[in-house]
């Protein structure tokens, strides 16, 4: 096999089936090259593609193969691994000491990786993962490519540790603003190259695990469109693939229906050819789709949390989405408030939480998860006050959400009073929202569910 056939393009570019066929041809070859440097530098390329066919668990195996060859301390002893996350973490706050997070990273000097060092650009692929497993693993690679860098100076696998880092910290319920920090710093590293097949996953991860939990989603949406234009003229069909199934979901987060974000899609991109979803993901995107959950009752909380957390898919379960899940599951199920009260509480103060770092965001489900606990207490005239101010604080008109939240303020004085002037209000009330968003299935679904009251 000629080297050429194997070039850093051509294994960035193999398809599924190529990986599968020719990995046992690649890495021999790798094996085989003379030079260190060029020997590292071909293998962190196939670590890098390989996170797009294998999972992270198969990902650190195939490190721990590599690195026999290019050696790197890595703690495999679980107590090892435990202190020396203690002093990573102790080494990181001594290395930004009292400066910003970006200003210590933005005055890096240059630094060439040392011979003893060419492991990290063996580890530094990790950061391309969506969905992290053996976290302590993970943090210790992210914490050792960032101290390595404010030690010695900016290399070659510095972007890759800040993604890492800030994907973690996202994930673990750490500093929004630091993990920002550490995000932006690393795609300002990769845009001084030209390295866009990188450029575009990085900027692809940012809008879809970082951002969100920031600002608002127009921005996301702003980034995946940079990331696939990065692409869009190369053979690079996986990534595109990648982003058009994100910026789907994401369309339909922020309360657009199915069909209207495809064809978004297809204006924005020339088609609708994506990563193929999951059966149980495509099916639970059809279920939150206004029409259908108008239908049942015990499915208009869930919709609220899939605003723009696209990780129920790809990536980590973040923390808010599985309490309200649970909460959404307790209350339906559940006859006892004690428990059900406690749950809220808890869910309403973890969005509080998120809410100081991201107010935009989260401020309304605040009011949602608010108006959810003072109901469940009893306290309804406050409840109903929270859930008009969750409406008021949705800035998209034309949105699910508002209609959601409407409904759910509808069923809850409907369970309460039946037919009443205040329903009667709120139900003509909630069907202009649901003829402003226009879905005319929506709209039936919703008159036939209050027809017995209101016809």
């Amino acid at each position: 096999m000629g080297h050429d056939k194997y070039t850093q393009s051509a294994i960035r570019n193999l398809t599924l089936e190529q990986y599968q066929q020719s990995f046992d041809e690649i890495f021999a070859f790798a094996l085989n090259i003379e030079d260190t440097k060029d020997q590292a530098n071909y293998l962190s390329n196939l670590m890098a593609v390989s996170t797009q066919f294998i999972d992270i668990n198969q990902w650190y195996d195939l490190l721990e193969e590599v690195l026999q060859f290019i050696e790197y301390p890595i703690p495999q002893d679980v107590g090892r691994l435990h202190r020396d996350l203690s002093l990573q973490q102790l080494r990181l706050l001594e290395n930004i000491g009292e400066n910003s997070i970006t200003d210590t990273l933005t005055n890096l000097d240059r630094y060439e990786l040392q011979e003893s060092e060419l492991g990290l650009k063996l580890m530094a692929p990790i950061a391309l993962y969506a969905r992290i497993e053996n976290w302590e693993k993970f943090k210790w690679i992210a914490l050792e490519l960032v101290n390595h860098a404010i030690e010695n100076g900016k290399s070659d696998v510095t972007a890759l540790g800040c993604m890492a880092l800030s994907k973690y910290m996202i994930a673990r319920y750490e500093s929004v603003p630091e993990a920002m920090e550490y995000a932006e710093s690393c795609i300002s590293f990769i845009e001084h190259t030209n390295d866009k097949w990188l450029l575009s996953r990085l900027k692809c991860d940012f809008a879809t695990f970082i951002i969100p939990w920031a600002t608002l989603t127009a921005r996301s949406f702003e980034v995946l469109e940079q990331a696939f234009d990065l692409v869009k003229n190369t053979e690079d069909e996986y990534q595109k693939s990648v982003i058009k199934l994100r910026y789907l979901q994401y369309q339909v987060f922020c309360g657009y229906s199915l069909e209207s974000a495809q064809k978004l899609l297809t204006d924005k991109f020339g088609d609708a050819e994506m990563k193929t979803m999951p059966a149980t993901v495509l099916s639970l995107l059809q279920l939150i789709q206004l029409n259908n959950i108008t239908r049942e009752e015990s499915k208009e909380k869930v919709i609220m949390i899939l605003d723009n957390e696209p990780s129920l898919y790809e990536g980590n379960l973040l923390h808010p989405m599985l309490l309200l899940l649970k909460a959404v599951h307790l209350t339906t199920v559940s006859d006892d408030q004690k428990n059900n009260l406690d749950a809220l509480r808890r869910i309403l103060d973890r969005f509080k939480y998120w809410a100081g770092y991201s107010n935009e965001v989260f401020q309304g489900w605040v009011f949602f998860m608010e108006a959810e606990w003072r109901w469940e207490s009893k306290e309804f005239d406050k409840s109903d006050q929270l859930y008009s101010s969750a409406f008021e604080t949705i800035a998209i008109q034309q949105s699910a959400m508002k209609c959601l939240i409407k409904l759910r303020q509808l069923s809850q004085w409907v369970k309460k009073e039946g037919k009443t002037e205040r329903t009667l209000s709120l139900f003509q009330t909630t069907l202009k929202q649901y003829e402003i968003f226009g879905d005319a299935e929506a709209t039936i679904a919703l008159k036939d569910r209050f027809k017995t009251i209101f016809d």
